[in-house]
């Protein structure tokens, strides 16, 4: 087993499966936080969360795993069909997930430059989906396995109102 940690989970990767353990950042809220005011940053932070109140812009960033772990949930149960991500194949106190493990791709590595040329070609835009560390091998295809992010959900949308696969 191997631990990874990504900006809002932590990530158990076994030899056939990966566990999603949400990360819950109160400590690094308030030390954040300060930081933050006293660069007088408060506003520009507020605007990335999309929030006006620090108090709402606080919980999104605190609880921001738990969120991710939920939009991946409902992302997947509701695109059964969508071979575009790995699908979440299990969940534990409605907060932990399971996924089936891919094989992880190499940034210099011909598949994902590729495969990155073709999503510049088609115009995919969102950061999300032109960064390699979000993709996997599974079945010889590129899937997603990270797209716990609103923004990669909406994206995600888009390209299945226009029928896009991946190569």
């Amino acid at each position: 087993m191997k631990i990874k940690k990504g900006g809002t989970r932590i990530v158990l990767v076994f030899s056939t499966f990966v566990v999603k353990i949400p990360e819950i950042k109160t400590v690094r809220l308030f030390k954040r936080l300060f930081q933050h005011l006293i660069k007088g940053q408060v506003q520009e932070k507020l605007k990335a969360f999309d929030e006006q109140s620090i108090l709402k812009a606080s919980l999104k960033y605190v609880f921001s795993g738990i969120i991710a772990n939920k939009l991946e949930l409902s992302y997947s149960k509701n695109h059964k069909n969508d071979g575009k991500i790995i699908h979440v194949s299990g969940i534990f106190f409605n907060l932990i997930l399971l996924q089936t493990k891919a094989e992880i791709m190499e940034e210099n590595g011909k598949r994902w430059k590729d495969f990155y040329e073709f999503l510049i070609d088609n115009r995919v835009n969102e950061k999300d989906l032109l960064m390699v560390k979000n993709f996997g091998i599974l079945d010889n295809k590129i899937k997603l396995f990270d797209y716990g992010n609103e923004n990669t959900i909406k994206a995600l949308d888009q390209l299945n109102q226009s029928n896009f696969k991946f190569i």
